[in-house]
């Protein structure tokens, strides 16, 4: 998943670290916070980073579009319900 970071970072429940998936606490996510406004004000557009694991059979049983539903909708109904724990990769900046 890409996109805001302040977005992805609120969505997140881990953070990737060297050891793998760490729980995303508040300290780890105002540093994280502190380190996107000081990007933000260089000036770069920062884009967040996260993902989540899965099966191929839970995404067609879960994101499949059944009754008529779009994928994307289904996705996003479940990221804001809290239904997909997603994993903070980190962001990167891009010059304008």
């Amino acid at each position: 998943m890409k996109g805001a970071p302040e977005i992805i970072l609120g969505l997140s429940k881990y953070n990737l670290t060297h050891d793998g998936p760490a729980e995303l606490g508040e300290d780890e996510r105002e540093d994280i916070d502190n380190y996107l406004k000081e990007m933000a004000g260089e000036p770069l557009r920062v884009i967040g980073l996260a993902y989540t694991e899965m099966s191929v059979s839970d995404w067609e049983g879960n994101f499949g579009g059944q009754d008529g539903e779009q994928p994307e909708r289904i996705l996003e109904e479940a990221l804001q319900s809290d239904q997909l724990p997603l994993t903070f990769i980190g962001n990167f900046g891009l010059r304008d």
